[in-house]
């Protein structure tokens, strides 16, 4: 059975559990039922309410004006669950040696906690750790190279996350 099958089920049961008998109900009257809460102030709800990451430029560390917006999403939330803690993830992209992207992801890491500090968030409740290239979301395909810097871009990040 199809998904759009379980859909109209759905509404059919949430119509008869909400009274409507009558041929004057229809699925609009229906109360939506979530099967996918998340506790409010949870890293579920920060990862789903919240842009977590944040893109820099080549061999740079500074935040961008965009990704200033981003924090300070993330330290309105932070604000409002003060019991949180975060930890931001420093990255690089694939080109420079190990122990200098290792550098730049801190610096990078640092930049976002700093910036987190600028909006609020005590800075004893964000961790930073760099894992400089070891940790790609994207990787360069060699039968497209012209694609490069696209993936590169998307590589060159940090991510907050609330443990």
């Amino acid at each position: 059975m199809n998904k759009n099958f379980y859909l109209g089920l759905g509404a059919v049961l949430a119509l008869g559990l909400t009274g409507c008998s009558n041929k004057t109900c229809s699925v609009k009257d229906a109360v939506p039922v979530s099967t996918n809460k998340v506790k409010p102030g949870s890293p579920e709800d920060f990862a789903q309410n919240v842009p977590s990451k944040i893109y820099f430029r080549f061999n740079d560390a500074k935040v961008t004006e965009s990704g200033k917006a981003n924090v300070k999403a993330q330290a309105s939330w932070l604000n409002t669950y003060r019991n949180t803690k975060a930890i931001v993830e420093g990255h690089c992209d694939e080109r420079g040696t190990s122990e200098y992207n290792m550098a730049l992801g801190a610096r990078r890491a640092e930049s976002v906690k700093n910036e987190l500090s600028k909006n609020g968030v005590s800075a004893d409740r964000v961790d930073t750790i760099s894992y400089g290239k070891d940790r790609p979301v994207a990787v360069v395909d060699p039968a497209n190279p012209g694609n490069a810097e696209n993936v590169h871009a998307q590589n060159r990040r940090t991510e907050t996350k609330i443990n």
